[in-house]
């Protein structure tokens, strides 16, 4: 049974179509497969039994969302891109376009966060303090993967995590140490390296040597994990999934990148099991592009007068508030863990994050 099949046989897809409103969304099912890579359905459709919805499977990621069509033209590029093409003769197309322009943008992108799979060397960051942050950023990813495994270590047997905006999927190939996973982004283009890279045991990353349009291709290669990993195109504030259904859930730099940073916490007191963990960091670098000024932690979600969003989070987690809709009880946080992102040779962004553990709290009576 492939990893899909066995998250659609717990029942952890559900129809976003017919889902609102309803108490319990219809579970879906394969309905047709076109073709298989490694055992595992790679085209396809899944189908709702309770509606006329259906659901594209590409390149082994389901995309599921109520807006399917929303999301393939805005996933336009990465869909339709090409995968055959010579590193240099895809550097020299590239220059079609600015640096800011996408695909230039989605290839910085895939450069610095990219360097967290492990395969070739990326090229370093050089500098007087290049040693200390090549340090801090593996101490603090250390950190996280040990709470990983602590959390997934409590969990009882057979139970699933969700990793929600898991990006290049550092975070779901931790999980699936321990833990089936299902891996959610809003970007299909991370999602299909993921993929090769669960497939296959292998897949190819931009590395930004100077910046600029300096790019060459880094392999990037991996043992596939012994738990399964799902993977699912769609919006983390709109999660197609049962409630109750994960007994853990990690939302990594995710709270400041949504457009309502509570729904989110509501969301994830909704998807967590009782007594479930989430394990949730946040550097809070608010931008307008993502969450607007009324919806941010610090700025109008506050605790007293206080602006600063560690605070609110703190407030808002420090018991249940059935109130908000939340369930979660604060078990443990780490304040100012540096979070380092290095661009390329001359450039490196330091982030000073806060890392939260919190608990599901079984409902009373």
């Amino acid at each position: 049974m492939s990893d899909l099949q066995r998250a659609l046989a717990a029942g952890l897809l559900r129809c976003p179509t017919c889902g609102p409103g309803t108490a319990d969304p219809a579970r879906l099912g394969l309905s047709e497969v076109y073709s298989e890579e490694a055992g595992a359905p790679l085209h396809g459709f899944l189908a709702c039994p309770a509606c006329p919805a259906r659901y594209p499977l590409v390149d082994g990621v389901v995309v599921l969302s109520s807006d399917v069509a929303g999301d393939l033209r805005r996933e336009a590029r990465p869909l339709w891109s090409r995968e055959d093409l010579p590193g240099p003769l895809a550097s020299y197309l590239h220059q079609a376009y600015s640096d800011e322009e996408d695909p230039n943008w989605r290839r910085q992108m895939l450069a610095v966060y990219g360097r967290d799979l492990p395969g070739e060397p990326a090229p370093r960051a050089e500098g007087p303090l290049s040693d200390a942050l090549h340090v801090a950023a593996a101490e603090t990813r250390a950190a996280i993967r040990d709470r990983i495994d602590a959390l997934a270590l409590a969990t009882p047997p057979e139970a699933w995590a969700l990793d929600l905006g898991c990006g290049v999927g550092w975070s779901s190939l931790a999980l699936a140490e321990r833990l089936p996973v299902v891996a959610l982004d809003r970007d299909l283009g991370v999602l299909r390296i993921l993929g090769q890279l669960l497939r296959r045991g292998e897949s190819e990353v931009p590395a930004w040597r100077h910046g600029g349009a300096d790019f060459v291709p880094r392999r990037v290669s991996c043992e596939r994990p012994p738990q399964p990993v799902v993977l699912v195109l769609g919006d983390a504030l709109q999660p197609p999934f049962p409630a109750g259904a994960f007994h853990l859930l990690a939302a990594l730099n995710l709270l400041d990148n949504v457009s309502a940073p509570l729904k989110l916490l509501q969301l994830a007191s909704q998807l967590l099991a009782s007594e479930g963990r989430l394990l949730l960091s946040s550097p809070y670098e608010w931008s307008s592009r993502a969450t607007p000024p009324e919806a941010r932690l610090g700025e109008s979600i506050r605790e007293g007068d206080s602006p600063d969003p560690a605070a609110a989070l703190r407030a808002l987690l420090a018991a249940p508030r059935p109130e908000l809709g939340l369930a979660l009880q604060l078990e443990r946080e780490v304040e100012d863990l540096p979070w380092v992102l290095e661009r390329h040779k001359r450039s490196v962004h330091v982030y000073w994050c806060h890392l939260v553990e919190a608990r599901r709290v079984a409902a009373s009576g």
